[in-house]
């Protein structure tokens, strides 16, 4: 026999019990698969073990997924409306602050005026009495 045939053979005979026997051991261990190895629609009968319990499927019952995760977008709104609330209400304050400085500081200058020798009543500081 020559070398080649030899070396052929024996691959061969390799891959068989490599590929070929683990797939109908395991369809010969294990008869309850409802697909066992081999080609499909072979029309074999499953045969189940005895005591084996049926799988029974189970429907499972999916709940909704919150608000913010269906609407993303409601979030990203809620945040944009907050920092437009927030830089409103800085305006606002930052405006009332300059407005009382500015009355404060015309006071001021109303109370220099009319502490001259001329008292005018509608004008008049009357902080020091």
């Amino acid at each position: 026999m020559s070398p080649t045939v030899l070396v052929t053979s024996l691959t061969a005979l390799l891959l068989h019990v490599a590929f070929v026997h683990p797939i109908m051991s395991d369809a010969a261990r294990f008869p309850w698969q409802t697909l066992p190895p081999g080609h499909p629609g072979s029309g074999n009968p499953v045969i189940y073990p005895p005591g084996t319990i049926h799988y029974v499927r189970q429907e499972k019952k999916i709940t909704p997924r919150p608000v913010f995760q269906r609407a993303w977008y409601v979030g990203f709104f809620l945040m944009v409306v907050a920092v437009i609330i927030i830089y409103a209400l800085l305006y606002i304050t930052v405006l009332l602050r300059f407005r009382a400085a500015e009355q404060a500081s015309m006071r001021n200058c109303l109370a220099e005026e009319n502490r001259g020798p001329i008292r005018n009543p509608l004008y008049a500081d009357f902080s020091e009495y």
